[in-house]
């Protein structure tokens, strides 16, 4: 059986290489690649090069998992699971509601934009103060 290989590719320089050289048969991309636009180019990339696509995870925050979990809905080579992991991993966010996660998915906020409403409050809770 032939198991997939995944190559964190975060720009196109480097997908036309990986593509190129047959180095993966995966690309796995994170939205801190250049967000929502830029990881859309980097599918289209791996499509015509005829290699698959996952979302991987850098722990974004609520703001950060819901655009990866946008991609990954509107994508069609998006095949193999993935793994944004910060629901999980963060006690606390910045939104109002948490991403909904039951079991192993993860399901699209249905408001406006990224469906994501930011808690004032909390936001300044969380923010680290520069000197």
């Amino acid at each position: 059986m032939d198991l997939p290989v995944s190559l964190h590719i975060n720009n196109l320089a480097l997908g036309y290489e990986a593509a190129e050289r047959g180095a993966c048969t995966v690309f796995n991309v994170a939205c801190v690649s250049g967000g929502p636009t830029h990881i859309r180019r980097l599918f289209a990339l791996a499509e015509a090069a005829g290699l698959k696509c996952l979302i991987g995870t850098d722990q974004e925050s609520t703001l950060g998992t819901a655009a990866q979990i946008h991609v990954g809905v509107s994508m069609p080579n998006l095949p193999l699971p993935c793994d944004p992991m910060g629901p999980v991993l963060y006690m606390a966010s910045p939104a109002k509601e948490r991403i909904r996660a039951e079991g192993s998915y993860l399901y699209p906020p249905e408001a406006p934009g990224l469906g994501v409403e930011l808690d004032e409050d909390k936001l300044k809770e969380l923010t680290i103060a520069s000197a």
